[in-house]
């Protein structure tokens, strides 16, 4: 059986994980503005899905090839990411991403394991 959630094309579906909840986000290939939606699932019996609901994000970076957002495991928090805030006042921030390799040998030298 298959059944049509989306209406316009929406992508990255997700499941909430406590929660009978399929959340996923407009396509970034057109002009709509970066929205996330909702929409209960019914499992009982017939699958079912009622409910709908939009959560507009604004300044989120959203990109087309892969799924940017997600659920907090709880299910009551939706992570995504936001285009920093430029003022011209501030001077830019320097951003860094430490790559830590072996790092499961470090642990195992720093943590005494009986």
């Amino acid at each position: 059986m298959i059944r049509q959630v989306t209406q316009d094309g929406e992508a990255w579906p997700i499941w909430s994980a406590n929660t009978n909840e399929i959340y996923f986000r407009t396509r970034r290939d057109t002009a709509a503005p970066a929205e996330i939606h909702g929409i209960d699932v019914s499992t009982n019996g017939e699958l079912a899905f009622r409910n709908p609901r939009s959560i507009r994000v604004p300044d989120v970076l959203m990109y087309q090839n892969y799924r940017d957002y997600d659920l907090t495991r709880a299910g009551d928090k939706l992570i995504v990411v936001v285009a920093e805030k430029k003022d011209g006042k501030t001077k830019p921030s320097v951003s860094r991403i430490d790559v830590v390799l072996n790092w499961i040998e470090e642990l195992k030298e720093r943590v005494n394991i009986p």
